[in-house]
């Protein structure tokens, strides 16, 4: 079964840090997205040698690859890191709902 794509998350990622006006962590974000996208029982499989799920590990690599660079500050605190939605990713968000409505 096709596990979802880092792709597929980047509206769920910006939606839930739309939500909040400050800097959100990591484990925030995935518990978001978590209830927002309907997940397949693929993507809480762990990934073949870790400790993590598939759904978790592509949040993480958005994260780390900083794929959402233009749309997403990213800060690290104490070895954490934590996200704020820019106003250009707002702005974006808001194209990409409007396009689906």
């Amino acid at each position: 079964m096709k596990t979802i794509s880092e792709t597929k998350l980047i509206i769920p990622v910006l939606s839930v840090l739309s939500q909040h006006e400050d800097l959100i962590s990591s484990k925030q974000l995935k518990n978001g997205i978590l209830k927002m996208v309907k997940v397949k029982k693929s993507d809480l499989q762990n990934v073949e040698g870790r400790t993590t799920t598939i759904i978790n590990s592509r949040i993480d690599n958005l994260i780390s690859h900083r794929t959402l660079n233009e749309f997403v500050i990213y800060t690290k605190i104490g070895g954490k890191v934590y996200l704020q939605i820019t106003d250009k990713g707002r702005t974006y968000l808001s194209k990409k709902i409007l396009a689906i409505v």
